[in-house]
């Protein structure tokens, strides 16, 4: 009988601690970006996939500012190499995502730039600017 309490504890041990990721420590991927679309959304390369800057609203292309966002965000990460964090999917099928360079997050720095806001309806107030 103690053998088998044992085995029950060794397997609830294992469940607890075996590999894997924990809210803590969620999964990064890694990626070059060929291509920024604009001041939120950009290409990886050697893909067709999108990924947009979970939590940062920019202004369109068009819109007043778009330009200085997208080249913002440019000279930022293109033709860089980046992990990120993917957050969710949205609508247009984009990875919505928190991206990193080095040790850099990106979607702190284009809100911080002053290009770029807090999207608060979806960060919550993450980032501190909503």
């Amino acid at each position: 009988m103690k053998i088998f309490i044992f085995i029950i504890f060794l397997f609830f041990v294992w469940l607890i601690f075996r590999e894997k990721n924990l809210p803590l420590e969620p999964k990064r991927y890694a990626g070059k970006v060929q291509y920024v679309i604009d001041g939120d959304t950009l290409i990886l390369s050697g893909s067709r996939e999108r990924l947009r800057l979970w939590g940062v609203d920019a202004p369109e292309i068009d819109q007043k500012g778009g330009y200085k966002a997208k080249t913002v965000l440019a000279d930022m990460v293109e033709g860089k190499r980046i992990t990120f964090i993917k957050i969710t999917s949205d609508r247009y099928g984009r990875t919505v995502a928190r991206i990193f360079v080095k040790k850099q997050e990106i979607n702190i720095a284009i809100i911080e730039s002053g290009h770029a806001k807090e999207y608060c309806r979806y960060s919550k107030g993450f980032y501190g600017f909503c």
